[in-house]
């Protein structure tokens, strides 16, 4: 019955990965969303109006480029896994996560902050942020599927360790739960879909899919008996 008990603790163990991806990627999220409220607020070369015949004074940052520079390391890169989820240059993760031409912009030799480049840092912030929103969609909906998965597989042991209880029918329990959980592997989409998204979540664990891992022990401990 230790077997048994196993093949549940895995449904457990999946629970507290999606657990551990969803506070990472929300984390991600705030620090994008206070990494583009921060360069709103640096003065990137406006001038203000002067009196005839007195110069007209910037109000442009002296090193506008390198604030930008320091605010997205201390927000996108200091989010606590940055290290041992992405440990990239900042220009490597500007690149991924906003775009090749503004990591350009951020890590060239200018000072100066070049004409739309606030626009497109909002820009490309909410491209990116719409992606994690969709994939925090997707990981409670997997959240969901695991925990309805663990307490129909946790009835099923229970009918087995009853000897008065019909192997057949926990048998016919376990191919329906089977059936269920692989259309909801199929019909998602987003940042990382189906097949995807297991193999992106369980990457660390001998098991892809650990509902299906799961019944697949069970249906063999429960024929073995």
């Amino acid at each position: 019955m230790d077997e048994l008990r196993a093949a549940l603790d895995r449904i457990g163990t999946a629970r507290d990965r999606v657990r551990r991806d969803r506070r990472e990627v929300r984390a991600e999220l705030r620090a994008l969303e206070r990494f583009a409220d921060r360069v709103e607020t640096i003065e990137t070369g406006a001038v203000t109006a002067a009196p005839a015949g007195v110069a007209a004074l910037s109000r442009a940052t002296p090193d506008a480029m390198g604030e930008i520079r320091e605010a997205y390391r201390s927000t996108v890169m200091a989010v606590d896994h940055y290290d041992d989820v992405y440990g990239e240059e900042l220009a490597d993760n500007v690149a991924a996560e906003l775009t090749p031409e503004i990591a350009d912009a951020m890590t060239g030799a200018t000072t100066s902050v070049p004409a739309g480049f606030k626009a497109a840092v909002r820009s490309a912030v909410d491209t990116t942020a719409d992606c994690r929103r969709s994939h925090l969609r997707l990981l409670d909906d997997e959240e969901g599927s695991l925990a309805e998965a663990e307490s129909a597989l946790g009835e099923v042991i229970d009918a087995v360790e009853d000897p008065t209880r019909s192997r057949r029918a926990a048998m016919a329990r376990l191919d329906a739960i089977a059936a269920g959980r692989q259309p909801e592997i199929h019909r998602r989409t987003g940042r990382a879909s189906g097949h995807e998204l297991c193999s992106y979540l369980y990457d660390d664990e001998p098991w892809t899919y650990p509902v299906l891992s799961a019944v697949a022990t069970l249906r063999r401990a429960v024929e073995g008996e």
